[in-house]
């Protein structure tokens, strides 16, 4: 779904993507100069880490919906061009990013900074999809019947035509930006003062919250389901444990140092 300019047909998702990626680059551009951080080791390593969180958005797309996947067409240009502009599972998206990021690391001196802003600009960025998923019909919510919030798809090719839906993807939106406020006023008030930086903890701990609420509200469970929760779900409780660990690891740090 999309529309048309110039004769041109644009993807709703790619075009929301666009300009959260260009809101993103602006305010990037502001962080560095604030931190006083070299804006193109940023652009490099949000570009190295951006290839790893696409691959893994994607792969882990294919690996749940391998049943809808007609691999007969798997060498056919046009089936390889419609997979590649649909499907993407944000949290594979994150934990290849997180991979990304160690392997980054122990390769390169990787400012504390950059990483700052880099997380900082996620949500942001994610804001932006998720309001491409409303237009397009992907991520749809479940049935509801109200006059006031619901989105009812007249030609969607994912969400169910012709019923009303709870419009869950603003609201994973909405969500987004406030937690993209959240690491702002953190990394330009609290973040510049300490000397550990906390951001990647602050931005897990609240998405996956606020995914694991949403996934009750999601009405597209062919991602799959495993006893009481969804796969997402699951991925939320990981990403909890995985802050708690990080976060025990550092105030150890902190003690044997101060001890």
């Amino acid at each position: 779904m999309g529309f048309y300019i110039f004769g041109i047909f644009i993807y709703y998702y790619g075009f929301f993507i666009a300009i959260g990626v260009s809101i993103a680059f602006l305010v990037g551009l502001y962080l560095c100069k604030k931190f006083d951080t070299n804006f193109y080791d940023f652009l490099i390593f949000s570009c190295s880490i951006a290839l790893f969180a696409i691959v893994g958005a994607k792969t882990t797309y294919i690996f749940i919906s391998y049943k809808n996947i007609d691999f007969s067409k798997i060498i056919d240009f046009r089936y390889i061009s419609y997979l590649m502009r649909y499907g993407f599972v944000f949290y594979g998206g994150v934990l290849f990013a997180i991979f990304g990021y160690f392997f980054i690391k122990k390769y390169l001196d990787i400012d504390k900074k950059i990483l700052a802003i880099s997380i900082t600009l996620v949500p942001l960025v994610h804001a932006f999809g998720r309001i491409g998923c409303f237009f397009t019909g992907c991520c749809y919510g479940i049935m509801y019947n109200s006059r006031i919030f619901s989105k009812i798809y007249k030609n969607s090719k994912f969400a169910p035509n012709n019923i009303s839906l709870f419009p869950v993807q603003l609201v994973e939106s909405f969500c987004n930006i406030l937690i993209f406020f959240i690491l702002l006023f953190y990394i330009l008030n609290i973040c510049k003062r300490d000397k550990k930086s906390y951001v990647l903890e602050i931005y897990l701990s609240l998405y996956a919250t606020v995914r694991f609420i949403l996934e009750y509200f999601r009405g597209d469970l062919i991602r799959g389901k495993f006893l009481f929760f969804s796969t997402s779900q699951w991925i939320s409780i990981f990403l909890i444990l995985f802050v708690i660990f990080r976060l025990t690891i550092k105030f150890n740090t902190i003690k044997e140092k101060k001890s």
